[in-house]
């Protein structure tokens, strides 16, 4: 898979800021320092003040199992003890008599140094050398690390970085650095010392410690953060890793540079160098395991279980081994690293089209921890004359690790909330289904209780004039009784129909078809013909039908049923002209049905309580109570609304507004 180039110049961009340091230390100067030939150094027209600090690297003289601490009488003369070699360096890839020298021995460093007439007042850095160091200026023990010795039992190893002021009497100044190696795979001063003003030395000094302490602290923070809000959350094992990573970057952080972990802790040299070794074996896996619990589908998990199996075995070596053995297993595990950090960045570069949430911010952390690991290598065996900077692409690393969970928690947190928040409308709809359920149930138990005596009493008033028919002996009473007999069937026959058009309209859907209401209301007056008043009420039909209008006619005519039953059935006998006027206006949108009559009317105080199931306004009223109910139901069902005007003697007007279907149907 091609990388895209868009991609590839943004990353570059975000990086170039980070590396520009390390990039501008690789560059060759316009006006380079000086530096040392032949075991001199000629430093008399830099200028310490303007110019900066120097560091003392070139060719030193070489005393191979000699320590000295001044000038030889015949320095002049050659000897086979005495050889140039280049600082800084391990001296094991050094060849004397053309083979190689061991790790393990002694060698004294000479540097002749010539200073300006008028030196300021100067300081030395002073690195870490393998693997016990003593410095001597102008004859003068000014700097020990461990003890120096010509045997391993006479050396103590140890690394103690410092800076130190120079006794300066003269124009010339001589260096002698003993180092002693017995312990480590590679001997010799493999770091760079500095010389400069004692303020600058100084300050660049306080500067690198207190970095490394902010590092330090930074990471540790995060650990924390990270450690705690797993013991909360346990499932998220993703925060538990890499809180223990950045535990052990925190161990390696003040395991190397200036050690700062022996202001800390009472280790030896032995145990420093176990602590650095292990904080880089054991984050190795951690660092896999992070990422195969992000990126599941990317990183094998195979490759972790190899990586952890092989980090384990070095580990265990590591600790049952002294520093002359295990150190051997450095370069090794740093290839390893390299090999793995590459896989994996190919691996994400392979996935990168394929959206996987946070892994551009992934990739950058990764492509800074492995440029300055790389360059930490290079250094670190004298390829490269850079500096350290892995600290920088581990807060870079540590950055955008702890920007990646934050997202993720910020991501699962927004997702929760959307969870709660549909499971609160979820609850408000099941609040409201409770409700009206609470409703029907109580509409319902009123229902059965009100339909079962409504159904008995005409049927009990029914069986009592058949006993009383079969007692009369008299057969021109017979017609009477069948007389009352029907009208009580009649009574039966309506609310049975009552409790049909209510059953209808609450379980049947909504059906839109087109209406003619003209044709609808000559059907519905047919029903009423049988009244003995039918024909004493005056009936008035306007209707306006300048639209189609689509509707549901099984719910119209169940609403114009029970307003015309209620107008003949309490018509006013008192009026001069009892009347019932409908008036139909129609609309794109919606119609306006109102039924107006004069007659009975509804008092003020029934009016709010007349369209509840089962409301009669008197004893004497003829209905079911179930009529307006049902009409108001069915105005409902078909998202409409009604309205009630009323006044007791004077008559009483239904205005009904209802939608148009047409959009719909068409």
């Amino acid at each position: 898979m091609k990388a895209d180039p868009t991609i590839i110049a943004k990353l570059f961009s975000v990086f170039l800021p980070l590396m520009l340091p390390w990039l501008l230390s690789c560059q060759t100067l316009n006006n380079p320092p000086p530096t040392a030939d032949k075991g001199q150094l000629d430093l008399r027209n830099w200028n310490f003040t303007t110019r900066g600090k120097v560091k003392l690297n070139g060719e030193w003289i070489f005393y191979w199992q000699k320590f000295l601490v001044e000038l030889p009488v015949n320095l002049d003369t050659p000897s086979t003890s005495t050889y140039l070699i280049n600082l800084p360096s391990a001296w094991n890839s050094y060849e004397i008599n053309s083979q190689a020298l061991p790790a393990q021995g002694y060698a004294t460093y000479h540097l002749k140094i010539l200073l300006p007439e008028q030196p300021s007042e100067l300081a030395i850095n002073i690195p870490t050398a393998a693997t016990a160091m003593a410095l001597y200026a102008n004859n003068q023990l000014i700097y020990v690390s461990g003890e120096v010795g010509s045997s391993a039992t006479e050396v103590k190893a140890a690394y103690a970085p410092d800076f130190v002021h120079l006794p300066i009497t003269g124009d010339t100044l001589n260096l002698y650095v003993q180092v002693s190696n017995f312990h480590y795979y590679k001997g010799g001063a493999w770091s760079p010392f500095i010389l400069g003003n004692r303020t600058d030395i100084r300050r660049d000094w306080l500067l690198d410690s207190g970095a490394e302490f902010f590092l330090a602290g930074c990471i540790f923070i995060m650990a924390l953060y990270h450690l705690g809000f797993f013991f909360f959350r346990r499932e998220e094992y993703s925060h538990l890793i890499f809180g223990l990573a950045c535990l052990l970057i925190v161990l390696r952080v003040l395991c190397t540079g200036q050690y700062l972990i022996r202001y800390l802790l009472p280790l030896n040299w032995v145990w420093t160098v176990k602590l650095e070794m292990l904080s880089f074996y054991m984050f190795v896996p951690l660092f896999l395991t992070f990422l195969l619990s992000l990126f599941p589908k990317v990183i094998p998990q195979r490759l972790s279980w190899l990586v952890w199996l092989k980090s384990s075995i070095t580990a265990i070596f590591v600790v049952v081994t002294p520093p002359l053995i295990f150190s051997y297993t450095i370069i090794p595990y740093q290839i390893l690293t390299g090999v793995l950090s590459l896989f994996v960045l190919y691996k994400l570069f392979r996935n990168f089209n394929k959206h996987i949430p946070g892994q551009k911010i992934l990739l950058i952390g990764l492509l800074a921890f492995f440029l300055t690991f790389i360059n930490d290598v290079l250094y670190a065996n004298n390829i490269i004359s850079t500096a350290y900077i892995i600290s920088l692409g581990l807060l870079v690393f540590i950055l955008a690790q702890s920007f990646l969970l934050s997202q993720r928690v910020s991501l699962a947190i927004h997702g929760l909330e959307n969870v709660n928040q549909t499971l609160s409308q979820q609850n408000d709809t099941i609040h409201n289904q409770n409700n009206e359920l609470t409703r029907l149930n109580k509409e319902l138990d009123v229902f059965v209780y009100r339909t079962s005596h409504d159904l008995r009493a005409p049927l009990s008033s029914t069986l009592g004039l058949i006993e009383v028919l079969r007692m009369e002996e008299d057969p021109k009473r017979f017609g009477k009784y069948l007389d009352m007999q029907e009208k009580a069937l009649n009574k039966l026959d309506g609310f049975i129909q009552d409790i049909l058009d209510y059953s209808r309209n609450t379980r049947l859907e909504l059906v839109k078809e087109k209406i003619d209401f003209k044709t609808l209301l000559e059907e519905v007056f047919s029903l009423y013909q049988h009244l003995a008043n039918f024909d004493q009420v005056e009936k008035n039909v306007e209707i306006d039908q300048a639209h189609d209008v689509y509707g549901d006619k099984k719910r119209l005519v169940i609403i114009f049923n029970n307003l015309v039953s209620n107008a003949f059935r309490y018509y006013n006998p008192q009026q001069e002209q009892p009347y019932i006027q409908i008036t139909i206006t129609t609309g794109s949108e919606q119609v306006e049905i109102i039924v107006q009559d004069n007659g009975l009317g509804i008092a003020e105080e029934h009016q709010t309580k007349v369209f509840e199931m089962f409301y009669r306004a008197s004893n004497s009223a003829k209905g079911s109570g179930l009529g307006l109910f049902i009409v108001k139901e069915s105005v409902n069902k078909m998202k409409g609304r009604i309205q009630l005007k009323s006044k007791k003697g004077e008559g009483t007007t239904f205005t009904i507004i209802l939608p148009n279907h047409q959009e719909a149907v068409h």
